[in-house]
This record gives C-alpha cells, structure tokens and sequence, in this order.
C-alpha cells in the first residue's frame, strides 16, 4: 500500500496531492482537472486510509449531495415570479 501522509489542508499519496478543503487534486505539482462526485469520491477514501469504504457508503455520499443540489435548484427556480405559477 502505497505511503500516505496528512496535514491539516493536503493529503499526499505519491505522486498526488489532494487538498481537501479545496478539493483540488495535483500530480507533480501540476493539477489534475477533477471535480464533483470523483473528488467526494477520493477525499472519502484518503479519509480513512487502509480501511474499507463499502459501496453503500458511497451511495449514501453520492445520493444525498447530489439530490440536495437538485432540490435547491428547483427551489432557486420556483422563487422566480413565473417559473412554478401554474399557467
């Protein structure tokens, strides 16, 4: 398993750097386009390094994150005078 150190902002596992607070990934020091569910996805696992993230876990991650945005863009929809008036 490959060496994997923290600080307070950056987790290492060579040759990534992932800041968690950011969530910004870097390979060699050049960033790594990433982002989204990929980067909840690999924060979760260097969270808890050699232990075993279930697949449930992931969807319980993925699922609520993604339906709170949806719901909050519909709210942010339905605050517009006209998007939810029924016609």
């Amino acid at each position: 398993m490959p060496e994997v150190s923290k600080t307070p902002e950056f987790v290492r596992f060579d040759p990534f750097e992932l800041s968690v607070e950011t969530g910004e990934l870097f390979k060699n020091g050049i960033r790594v386009r990433l982002s989204g569910q990929p980067i909840q996805v690999l924060i979760r696992l260097v969270a808890t390094p050699g232990k075993l993230v279930t697949r449930e876990e992931l969807q319980q991650l993925l699922w609520t994150r993604k339906r709170l945005r949806r719901l909050r863009s519909r709210a942010k929809r339905c605050s517009q005078p006209t998007a939810c008036s029924p016609k």
